[in-house]
């Protein structure tokens, strides 16, 4: 799949979800903070990094994966922090 085909896909699919975690997901991987030098995490990341990252949104959109809350993930680690 092309740039430009799976930048359609993942529009197409943002636009036909109703599934409100999957786009605060989205929301939070594309408006993330800048740091001091004006560049972003996600600029940051390895495209294959980010790759992954958005399939694993629409991974979860469509039901082949499970999202984590945060909250969760914080709980269960907490005792190596």
């Amino acid at each position: 799949m092309s740039i430009a085909e799976l930048q359609l896909d993942i529009i197409d699919r943002i636009i036909n979800t109703q599934d409100t975690k999957v786009l605060e997901y989205i929301s939070a991987l594309l408006h993330d903070t800048v740091d001091a030098d004006g560049e972003s995490h996600w600029d940051t990341l390895p495209e294959s990094e980010r790759q992954r990252m958005i399939k694993a949104a629409v991974d979860i959109h469509n039901g082949k994966g499970e999202a984590i809350s945060h909250e969760v993930v914080m709980e269960k680690y907490r005792k190596w922090l």
